[in-house]
């Protein structure tokens, strides 16, 4: 389903309810999300930290659930396999949208599923009576900025990445029946160019605290195999 955009506000908007968790089910086919650089070391415990190709043509860093697309290894039955939930789940069905100021104003997606048509216990208002915002949209955008700060400065971590050439990309390859299938195109850090990195830029990337964020990306990559066992499960 086509997502659909509107502007947050009280007087389009005093009604909304929204699902406090999330459907699972809507995450059977995601196959992978955006991350950011604050939950790199957590996430990497689980997933596979790699950089995908945007349709603007940056890379991005994401964490993939399955090697297959539209599926989902971490879903299973309607309950979450993995400890950490990516930060980017929590924001739905809100996101901020940049303005042709270049203001910043929250936006609800009216085709999720997380929209509620009742009020009940498991839902939350976006307004109270009055027109204000309610204590849960609050807590929401202050979750929305945050996220959206550590956004930018993901995108000049992968900058300086690609600048610095430490960025690959991967194909993985498996064989079946004497064939062999092309599975999922991805970028991966290489652990030896960022080794080998001169004693500046490695310096550099100490000085901005992410020499720390680097590893654990190259770490994660050993739950690469446990994707494979499932794609062939």
């Amino acid at each position: 389903m086509a997502r659909q955009f509107q502007g947050l506000n009280a007087q389009t908007h005093k009604n909304l309810r929204i699902k406090k968790d999330l459907p699972l089910n809507s995450l059977e086919k995601q196959q992978a999300v955006p991350v950011v650089l604050s939950e790199m070391p957590k996430l990497a415990a689980e997933f596979p930290l790699v950089f995908l190709r945007q349709s603007n043509g940056e890379l991005a860093p994401f964490a993939l659930f399955s090697l297959e697309p539209q599926r989902n290894n971490f879903v299973e039955q309607g309950k979450w396999l993995a400890k950490h939930t990516p930060l980017a789940l929590f924001n739905q069905p809100l996101i901020l949208s940049q303005t042709k100021g270049n203001d910043y104003i929250v936006a609800v997606d009216m085709q999720s599923e997380l929209i509620a048509g009742a009020e009940d216990e498991s839902t939350v208002a976006m307004f109270n009576d009055d027109g204000s915002e309610t204590e849960a949209l609050k807590g929401r955008k202050q979750h929305l900025i945050h996220f959206t700060q550590q956004q930018h400065q993901t995108r000049e971590f992968t900058k300086l990445l690609v600048e610095y050439e430490l960025i690959e990309p991967r194909q993985l390859v498996v064989e079946s029946l004497g064939e062999k299938k092309e599975l999922q195109s991805f970028f991966v850090l290489n652990q030896k160019k960022l080794e080998g990195l001169s004693q500046r830029k490695y310096i550099e990337l100490k000085k901005l605290g992410v020499l720390y964020h680097c590893y654990a990306m190259i770490m994660s990559l050993e739950h690469l195999p446990s994707l494979l066992e499932n794609q062939s499960a």
